[in-house]
C-alpha cells in the first residue's frame, strides 16, 4: 500500500515520531548520548574542527551574534573567571616577562620609535590633567614621613631618658 506523502510530510512525521520516542525514553536517550560522547570524544572533536574550518564565516557570525546578545552574561563570566584565577594569571604574567625580557624591551623600543608624536601628546595630556596632583601627593607623603620621623625621635629621646634614669 503506497501512500502519497510528500517529502516534507514524511520528514515531519519522522520528526514527530522522534519527539514522542524521546519524551517516553528521555533518561535512556540521555544516558546513551552521554556514553557515546564519552567514548568518542576525539572523533567528535575532529568533526567539530573540520566543520569550523569549512564554515569559518558562519561560525564567526554566530559567535558575534551570541556575544552581542549576551554581553552582560559574558562580562559576568569573565569577571568571575578573573577573580578566581588572579594568582594564576599573575604567575603566568611574571613567568612570561622573565622568559621574554629582551623581546618585550625590543617591542617597547620599536613602539616608542614609531609613535613618538602620539606618546608625546599622551604625556602632555597626562601632565595637564594631573597638574599639581603629583606635587600634592609628594607633599602629603613627605609630611607623613616627617611626622613618623618626629615620633621616632621622640621615642628615642624617651628611651634615652629612661636609660639615664635607670642607670
Amino acid at each position: 500500500m503506497k501512500t502519497n506523502m510528500t517529502d516534507a510530510e514524511r520528514k515531519a512525521k519522522i520528526a514527530e515520531r522522534g519527539r514522542k520516542y524521546y519524551q517516553g525514553n528521555k533518561a535512556k536517550v540521555d544516558e546513551n548520548g552521554r556514553k557515546y560522547r564519552q567514548e568518542n570524544k576525539e572523533k567528535i572533536a575532529e568533526k567539530n574542527r573540520k566543520y569550523q574550518q569549512k564554515n569559518k564565516a558562519k561560525v564567526d557570525e554566530n559567535g558575534r551574534k551570541y556575544r552581542q546578545k549576551n554581553k552582560e552574561k559574558i562580562a559576568e563570566k569573565v569577571r568571575k573567571y578573573r577573580q578566581e584565577n588572579k594568582e594564576k594569571a599573575a604567575e603566568q604574567k611574571r613567568k612570561y616577562y622573565q622568559e621574554n625580557k629582551e623581546k618585550i624591551a625590543e617591542r617597547d623600543r620599536k613602539y616608542r620609535q614609531e609613535n613618538k608624536e602620539k606618546i608625546a601628546e599622551q604625556v602632555r595630556k597626562y601632565y595637564q590633567e594631573n597638574k599639581g596632583k603629583a606635587t600634592e601627593k609628594v607633599h602629603k607623603y613627605n609630611q607623613k614621613k616627617r611626622q613618623e620621623n618626629d615620633f621616632a625621635i621622640t621615642l628615642q629621646m624617651i628611651d634615652s631618658a629612661h636609660k639615664l634614669i635607670l642607670s
